[in-house]
């Protein structure tokens, strides 16, 4: 066979075999299998107001005092009962100091600051606000601000829009919430074949600290988690001590995303807060222990995941919290209720702390006249 002949088998071949790919490929949109890929995700449980995020109806008068509260599964609190979301429970907290208080809540369960930016930019496109509250939960934040899919990597084939830092300068996001990422079915085939959203994403990030192989002596406890503490995707990883680089990363890209929504909030002409809940007060730490919840307990931990060890120490969560908060209006809320979170595997509040942490954090805002933009106009 010459070399024409060859060429022209060869162009045969590669031509029946895009045939071939192009026949697949219409099979699966014929039948819309697999679903495309779509960046991010809004809420999912009622009452969800105009931008998808569980709350009420977006509506305020001319002279009411507006508050944005920004979170994560925190703020969409799926135990909370339609009628006491935690836009109305904090609004019927602060009615008493500021009669025209209106609250409005953005935000979804796996959020983290990226995604709490992105609902915030899409809100200020339609809407105003007098105060923006971003209620930050530093050991899921942190960890979801350096992952690219959902669930602090852990839901690899789910991507979020995201941001990194380049030469310690903020950039992103790599899509907005809704975009198609793929949407050609061979290639969300390949992709879930041969890649994921996270390993590409880690050329952004520190190396991973792997931890010891040998257990820590001198404990005050011992703790066996799933989490892969070994590449700092771990809740105890905020804890742990020393301070992985990449924790450190994380850290400086979460102040830089806190930066941004300060600034967009400030051209917007409102004030900027930063909330969080004390979860290590010696009375939280008591109740931490009666739950069985070792996180939040104060001294040294062992923790394991497949023979890789770190040390995890309450000293190294506080020092990270005001290492967030540093510079910013910061409103550290006790909680006070007994028994307060639903059990040692879910941290999620129960409805007397809801409650309790809504009224504290209105007492706060009630405390600090910075904080009221428009509070003339509102009283």
């Amino acid at each position: 066979m010459g070399a024409r002949e060859r060429w022209i088998a060869l162009m045969l071949v590669v031509g029946t075999i895009g045939v071939c790919l192009l026949a697949i490929e219409g099979a699966f949109r014929l039948i819309d299998k697999p679903a495309p890929i779509i960046s991010g995700w809004r809420g999912t449980q009622a009452p969800l107001n105009e931008l998808g995020w569980r709350g009420r109806k977006i509506d305020y008068a001319a002279d009411d005092f507006v508050v944005v509260l920004l979170g994560d599964s925190q703020v969409e609190c799926k135990i909370c009962p339609p009628d006491e979301t935690m836009d109305a429970l904090l609004e019927r907290a602060l009615r008493p100091h500021i009669p025209k208080a209106r609250v409005i809540s953005l935000g979804a369960a796996g959020f983290s600051t990226d995604q709490e930016y992105l609902a915030l930019r899409e809100y200020f496109m339609r809407y105003r606000a007098d105060l923006v509250i971003t209620w930050v939960t530093v050991y899921n934040d942190i960890i979801g601000n350096m992952s690219r899919s959902a669930g602090g990597g852990y839901h690899r084939f789910h991507p979020k829009p995201s941001f990194w830092l380049e030469n310690g300068v903020l950039r992103g996001p790599t899509e907005e919430t809704d975009d198609v990422v793929f949407a050609g079915k061979l290639r969300i085939l390949w992709h879930r074949a041969f890649e994921d959203f996270e390993r590409e994403w880690a050329r952004h990030l520190p190396p991973p600290d792997a931890g010891t192989s040998e257990p820590p002596t001198g404990m005050d406890r011992v703790v066996r988690t799933g989490e892969a503490v070994e590449e700092q995707r771990s809740t105890w990883s905020i804890l742990q001590t020393p301070r992985p680089p990449r924790i450190t990363h994380g850290i400086a890209l979460t102040r830089a995303l806190l930066d941004r929504m300060r600034a967009l909030t400030q051209e917007k002409g409102a004030a900027f807060a930063v909330m969080m809940e004390d979860s290590l007060s010696p009375h939280s730490a008591a109740q931490a222990q009666r739950l069985g919840w070792e996180i939040f307990l104060p001294g040294r931990t062992a923790v394991d995941h497949n023979w890789h060890w770190i040390v995890a120490e309450s000293a190294a969560y506080a020092a990270t919290v005001r290492e967030v908060a540093a510079g910013f209006e910061f409103l550290h809320v006790p909680v006070r209720t007994e028994n307060p979170r639903i059990s040692p595997v879910d941290n999620h509040f129960l409805m007397p702390a809801n409650r309790q942490i809504m009224n504290d954090l209105a007492d706060m805002v009630a405390q600090r006249p910075g904080l009221f933009a428009r509070v003339g106009a509102a009283r």
